[in-house]
């Protein structure tokens, strides 16, 4: 039996899932399963059925049957020739997102900004607005990141009849970097996407006035693919290479977060950065984590380590228990 590299079971205390990184995809297996697919991978159907014994050779027919549909495994003669998908994680960026926010004072020197991303060779930036910015405001925002290194924007704003579909549409036409705008707060859910950029507008009912609005864990927020589940093997699925710049200008690892290394008119960007104080959240993976090293949703979860009650403990606002397979209400 030969499991498809791209399908990666991941096990959990109650049960596991079975990752396809490939179809960016999970189904949810039971632990036993999980054994025949990690110890018994690359070996003869006889030996799988051996294990299993005969009283469950029924259920091992289902299981198999299962696994095949879905692709999740095929028979091969040579297993050996198909090796497992190595899980190592490199970036050639110091930095590889950055979160800035903004409210109604903020006066942020975009241009000094955009500068100190470029120097640490960040490639994504996720601006959040915890009001409706005019459109005047945004254009004056957007414009700083023409022709810098920055290739992705995420836009997060508050929902306002003068920010209407035209007027976001017309922000797409002519900011090509910017890929998502979310618009929360809004009488309505709904999705429009700009042709034929891929770029989308997307209309949420959820309010996000505040930092404190960060951290929510669900299965929509899930992402299961190959840079998340390699990322976080090792280190921190949320905060590991990331840079968030408060509304006031100052650098943290994350805008919620308390603690802060200093202004951006006062240190770079760059210096923050090599600082062992600054990493120290970086290689905090979910499997040093309390509960979550024993949640079967770990390596496509996004772990959130500002809004915890101690360092290792799992993310204040995660409401699912591993241990029962339940969500609480």
């Amino acid at each position: 039996m030969v499991v498809f590299a791209c399908c990666i079971p991941v096990k959990g205390a109650k049960r596991s899932t079975i990752c396809d990184l490939q179809r960016e995809t999970f189904d949810f297996i039971p632990n036993v399963l999980y054994t025949i697919l990690t110890e018994y991978r690359s070996k003869k159907l006889l030996q799988i059925m051996q294990f299993c014994g005969d009283d469950n050779l029924e259920m091992l027919e289902q299981y198999l049957n299962f696994l095949i549909v879905n692709e999740y495994i095929f028979f091969s003669d040579e297993p050996d020739r198909f090796p497992s998908m190595s899980l190592d994680w490199r970036s050639p960026h110091d930095v590889t997102n950055s979160l800035i926010d903004f409210d109604e004072k903020t006066s942020h020197n975009m241009k000094l900004i955009v500068s100190e991303l470029e120097s640490v060779r960040c490639p994504m930036v996720q601006l959040r607005f915890y009001y409706s910015p005019s459109s005047q405001y945004l254009h004056e925002v957007l414009k700083n990141f023409e022709g810098s290194g920055i290739r992705t924007v995420e836009l997060i704003i508050k929902y306002d009849d003068l920010l209407d579909a035209n007027v976001l549409m017309n922000l797409l036409n002519l900011y090509r970097r910017v890929s998502t705008i979310f618009v929360t707060s809004t009488p309505k859910a709904r999705e429009l996407k700009h042709e034929p950029s891929g770029s989308r507008i997307i209309f949420r009912k959820e309010v996000v006035d505040s930092p404190q609005c960060c951290g929510t864990i669900s299965l929509n927020n899930f992402r299961v693919n190959v840079p998340m589940f390699t990322e976080s093997q090792k280190f921190n699925s949320c905060l590991n290479r990331k840079v968030g710049i408060d509304s006031r200008g100052n650098i943290k690892n994350c805008p919620t977060s308390t603690e802060t290394f200093g202004s951006l008119d006062e240190i770079s960007l760059a210096e923050v950065v090599k600082t062992k104080s600054f990493q120290k959240v970086w290689n905090i993976s979910k499997d040093m984590i309390s509960i979550c090293k024993d949640c079967e949703f770990r390596h496509v979860c996004t772990d959130c380590r500002v809004l915890v009650p101690g360092e290792f403990s799992k993310p204040a606002k995660c409401k699912y228990d591993p241990y029962s397979a339940s969500w609480e209400k």
